[in-house]
């Protein structure tokens, strides 16, 4: 029996290389990692480009939910000339596609959206568009990302990550306020709220 467990004991370490377990496991222990296979071009399909820099999908009633992230730093970030809708949901029809290898975007695909809930003030604390330089705004929740959805209070929740994205290749590119927070948006009385927000004076 001993040399049994030996054995396997080797027969272990030439499958796993020369890796070490992680602390407190043993090599029987370790979840199998299934290789994948690699996604090619001819089998990824472009839904929609209505939608700006989405962040946060979610698949319901054969609708796709969208959330509007906010402008990019690598596309210039935020910037009070540009209406980018960070913090709107869109819906989005996902049976309405084309291959992402179509050098053309046709138009049911850049078409496919529309609006479904654009935030509000309160709660949202939404981009001052008069500002001169967008790091200005200390008050601001944008981006917005992580979006969810709770079909026994039929809510939408989203992450306001507050902070203002600033053009990429000039320093640094992000620059972070204090008022992160949580919200969500009610289905039945079409309304938002806030579930909690940080507030350095408490």
């Amino acid at each position: 029996m001993r040399a049994m467990k030996m054995l396997m004991g080797m027969m272990l370490l030439c499958v796993t290389g020369c890796r070490s377990a992680p602390r407190g496991m043993t090599f029987t222990e370790i979840p199998h990692q299934e290789t994948l296979a690699q996604v090619t071009a001819d089998q990824v399909y472009r839904v929609t480009t209505k939608v700006p820099f989405p962040r946060g999908l979610v698949l319901k009633d054969d609708k796709l939910y969208a959330l509007a992230r906010g402008r990019v730093r690598e596309a210039g970030g935020a910037d009070a000339k540009v209406d980018d809708q960070a913090g709107t949901i869109f819906t989005v029809d996902p049976n309405i596609a084309q291959p992402i290898t179509d050098e053309k975007i046709n138009d049911q695909v850049r078409n496919n959206g529309q609006i479904f809930a654009a935030p509000t003030a309160p709660p949202f604390h939404l981009f001052d568009r008069n500002v001169s330089v967008a790091t200005h705004d200390r008050e601001t929740d944008r981006p917005y990302c992580g979006l969810r959805y709770d079909p026994i209070t039929q809510n939408f929740f989203l992450c306001a990550f507050s902070g203002i994205d600033k053009p990429d290749g000039k320093g640094s590119n992000y620059s972070k306020n204090l008022n992160d927070a949580v919200y969500r948006y009610d289905t039945i009385s079409s309304k938002w709220a806030e579930v909690e927000q940080h507030d350095i004076e408490k």
